[in-house]
């Protein structure tokens, strides 16, 4: 099948609609690298009852503070997603639910000094390795909501773990109650400079409440965001069958922001939630790919994103060997390369004010990690891409790389 047969491809750019024009304040002069240690926050539940993780728990943040710098980095941490009563079982009994799903094991970690904390990528405090964040005051809110930060649903405890209504989805009163508590408490009001960040469903989640999070930080601070593989696409599962695009009128991310729209509560981008005439249009308000082609989002981001993200394949059905970077056979692997044509036919869409990232591999999230330092695109490591974008994120540069041939083997 060619990528032209290829039908299903979400929803498509309007080009008369753009959030506005980019004007930001200069970015800060650098300042020494931030060598403060880690310390976990707990929000305080009778201040703000319903910043709860899927248990009822009260959600967490950890946050690295530097008083000398007015320079924020602020991450909403990924973890995948349940959806309804089978995902969320499934998630729940998994080795890592208790953290996924719930802050009491992060909780009694960081009591007994054994927590562990981000340090790589954009976390890290070598001037060197992250030159856009090193001095920054640096928070990363954890994800235990499972709803791509979007959700606003009480549960009820009392229900069996196999039905999606025991579970609270509260992903959006976290991420607003982690900023509320760091403006009165942390020193936040005094920022000057916010990136806001998130890798996974973190991403998905600053595609989903970004421009929202923003409205809640001091009226002058210069606020950009980044989300690194959160850009989803709608393209058809794998049919292992005809070995070519299923013909289902429903892909899997379709499915699960329906799943979502009628289980989380909540939304997606407020300003397309608000201009959605139907139940259709409010669904795909959750759709990165929606949001960012028809230019709902005001606040810059820079978009990294692998262009056969190994998570996306996945789920359509394709197998990706995280090590070898292999699929099972050359009809996966041709799969995988029209994937990646619409995957760079989409992100050419994204609206102008927006940076891309985008190699040509089958990696998922890069910016946290170490894969920042090597990672390229004609000769540009992806730390000092975020480094480029971060000093004039108003002249946003546009790095998609072409299809290496050989890519993925088999």
């Amino acid at each position: 099948m060619s990528d032209a047969a290829v039908s299903d491809a979400g929803p498509a750019a309007d080009a008369s609609v753009d959030a506005g024009a980019c004007s930001l304040p200069a970015e800060l002069p650098d300042g020494p690298s931030n060598s403060a240690p880690w310390r976990l926050a707990t929000i305080d539940i009778a201040q703000a009852p319903t910043a709860v993780c899927n248990d009822g728990t009260p959600a967490t943040f950890a946050i690295r503070r530097n008083p000398s710098s007015k320079r924020w980095m602020i991450w909403l941490e990924g973890g995948g997603e349940c959806h309804d009563g089978a995902s969320c079982d499934q998630r729940w009994s998994a080795a890592s639910g208790a953290e996924l799903m719930s802050s009491t094991t992060i909780r009694a970690r960081a009591t007994a000094g054994t927590l562990s904390f981000p340090s790589s990528g954009v976390f890290s405090n070598d001037p060197k390795e992250n030159p856009a964040f090193h001095d920054a005051n640096v928070v990363e809110i954890q994800y235990c909501s499972s709803d791509l930060w979007s959700g606003d649903r009480a549960g009820n405890s009392s229900l069996p773990v196999g039905d999606v209504g025991k579970w609270n989805f509260r992903g959006r009163a976290i991420a607003f109650a982690a900023l509320t508590e760091m403006l009165a408490t942390q020193g936040l009001a005094d920022a000057t400079e916010v990136t806001l960040g998130g890798g996974s469903a973190g991403a998905a989640g600053i595609f989903n409440i970004v421009d929202e999070m923003r409205a809640q930080l001091p009226a002058t601070a210069r606020v950009i965001a980044i989300a690194d593989g959160g850009f989803q696409i709608g393209y058809p599962a794998y049919d292992a069958t005809t070995k070519k695009e299923s013909t289902s009128p429903v892909n899997p991310v379709e499915a699960i922001a329906l799943a979502g729209y009628q289980n989380w509560g909540g939304g997606g981008d407020a300003s397309c939630t608000a201009a959605a005439a139907d139940q259709t249009a409010r669904v795909f308000c959750r759709s990165s790919e929606n949001l960012l082609l028809n230019g709902h989002i005001a606040t810059p981001i820079m978009v990294i994103n692998n262009q056969y993200d190994i998570n996306q394949v996945s789920r359509l059905g394709i197998d990706l060997n995280r090590n070898s970077g292999k699929v099972a056979d050359s009809f996966q692997a041709a799969f995988a390369k029209r994937f990646a044509s619409r995957m760079r036919a989409q992100l050419e869409l994204v609206g102008a004010r927006h940076a891309i990232f985008a190699n040509y591999d089958g990696l998922h999230v890069t910016s946290q990690s170490d894969r920042a330092q090597t990672t390229e695109i004609g000769g540009v490591v992806l730390r000092d891409a975020i480094a480029e974008w971060h000093k004039t994120p108003c002249a946003p540069v546009r790095r998609i790389e072409a299809e290496i041939a050989g890519q993925p083997g088999f």
